[in-house]
């Protein structure tokens, strides 16, 4: 499951028990649940950064304004070649358009996927 670094969220367990859609008086927008998925294996770009240039990777920085929301700053470590080929990585994907939202959607109850996010909860916290 891909998870970016500047989206950290310390424990997920504890912000999940904090959110629901029928929980909230006040949102900005519309107001979610945030779900654990215990069985995910995640990739971020520390990960990503192993597997397709074989570096080593380490998170110096998120952040920033005038453009740069959203970004994530790292130092890279390994052979000169893979160095090379990440920064070619990046380069092919940097300034790519933001992910936007299509101007209408529609979101159905969790009973049509036959999700029990309290069974799911429970199950994690062994009850």
């Amino acid at each position: 499951m891909p998870v970016g670094l500047e989206k950290m969220v310390p424990s997920v367990m504890e912000a999940a028990e904090h959110t629901g859609i029928y929980r909230f008086t006040y949102s900005t927008g519309l107001p979610v649940k945030l779900m654990p998925v215990p069985l995910a294996k995640v990739v971020t770009e520390i990960q990503a950064f192993g597997v397709l240039a074989g570096l080593r990777a380490y998170h110096i920085g998120s952040g920033g304004v005038g453009g740069s929301e959203g970004s994530v700053h790292l130092a890279l470590e390994g052979e000169e070649k893979n160095v090379e080929k990440a920064f070619e990585l990046v380069k092919s994907i940097k300034g790519e358009p933001p992910v936007s939202l299509p101007d209408s959607f529609f979101v159905s109850s969790a009973a049509d996927y036959n999700f029990d996010a309290a069974a799911q909860l429970a199950t994690l916290k062994g009850v």
